[in-house]
């Protein structure tokens, strides 16, 4: 099987003879169409496009704060199980090929520009008002069903209001908290962050408000979906970030275990024989030869996973290359 990088390398040389906007141009015209989205605008770009987002594995993760913390730890533990991560993120910090990565490559410009002219082809064909995150989502469900992974990782940055992202239809909910001023505007964020799930997704919360927990089990049930809480994590983060990104991480935790019990289940596959999730009174998850080699086969408990893992979120929490900047 060709390597991400080789099979990037091909994409590109088909992307580059496709083009029709340059990349810079499309810079513009995402900065320039910033707008509320529109549930019909998403839906018929998916449907020009064929439906990847039903024909995509995903994880959603919500809330008012702590969603991209909690996607990086995501990240890194399903890395940790051999499988071929999309992940979708928002907003950007320093350029918009961020928004969209796999397995932590994020695109190249090459790519974007492809990836952009067919999303906007799309749009102009058939006279499509589509806002820039229209775009950038239809741009991303494109792109991880064109590369095949296992698991998409969206966050879903409007709480409040309509967001394009919601076109997915989860495995499993994530919600990081939600401080919102008054119990109107919660009970509206609870039903807007639940309005894409299933009766088969599952729904967690690293909120530590007893009463906020209450209104989403509550909406769960309504949904006929499946509350999974209690959330809690087995080892620590090192100080002080166990402090400043506990609850992130034991969200992460409980999503991911969750997410490979039901895999495992699925293809008839004992979890205990080959996850770094899984856990018993005698051990924590031994690998396996037999099954997808992992991302640091050195790493043999989720204790060693929280003392190794990096703490930091990329163009989050660190000083950016200016070299690497002005790449982009």
């Amino acid at each position: 099987m060709p390597s991400f990088e080789s099979s990037k390398k091909q994409e590109n040389q088909g992307y580059l003879s496709k083009s029709q906007l340059s990349y810079h141009e499309i810079i513009t015209y995402l900065d320039n169409h910033w707008a509320p989205a529109k549930p019909i605008t998403i839906k018929k770009l998916n449907a020009f496009l064929g439906n990847p987002a039903a024909k995509l594995s995903s994880i959603i993760i919500a809330g008012t704060s702590g969603k991209s913390t909690t996607i990086h730890y995501l990240k890194k533990l399903l890395l940790q199980e051999g499988l071929k991560i999309g992940i979708s993120t928002s907003p950007h910090f320093n350029f918009y090929n961020e928004r969209i990565s796999i397995n932590e490559q994020i695109l190249s410009n090459e790519v974007f520009t492809f990836l952009a002219n067919e999303i906007l082809d799309i749009i102009k064909n058939n006279q499509i008002e589509a806002t820039s995150k229209d775009i950038l989502t239809a741009m991303a469900a494109l792109y991880f069903k064109q590369q095949q992974v296992d698991l998409v990782l969206i966050e879903q940055e409007n709480s409040i209001d309509f967001d394009p992202v919601s076109i997915f239809t989860p495995t499993i909910l994530g919600i990081t908290r939600l401080i919102l001023p008054n119990k109107e505007i919660l009970q509206k964020a609870i039903a807007n962050i639940l309005s894409s799930v299933s009766t088969k997704t599952s729904i967690a919360s690293a909120d530590q408000s007893k009463l906020v927990l209450h209104d989403m089990a509550k909406k769960t049930k309504e949904l006929n979906a499946h509350w999974i809480m209690p959330v809690r994590k087995t080892a620590p983060l090192p100080y002080p970030f166990e402090q400043l990104h506990g609850r992130c991480a034991a969200l992460a935790e409980r999503i991911s275990q969750t997410y490979m019990n039901a895999l495992m289940s699925q293809n008839n596959i004992k979890l205990s024989t080959m996850s770094l999730l899984h856990f018993t009174k005698k051990q924590r998850g031994r690998t396996s030869l037999n099954t997808k080699p992992h991302a640091n086969n050195s790493i043999k408990t989720i204790e060693q996973f929280w003392k190794s893992v990096n703490v930091d979120v990329p163009y989050r929490f660190q000083i950016i290359d200016k070299a690497l900047l002005a790449h982009y």
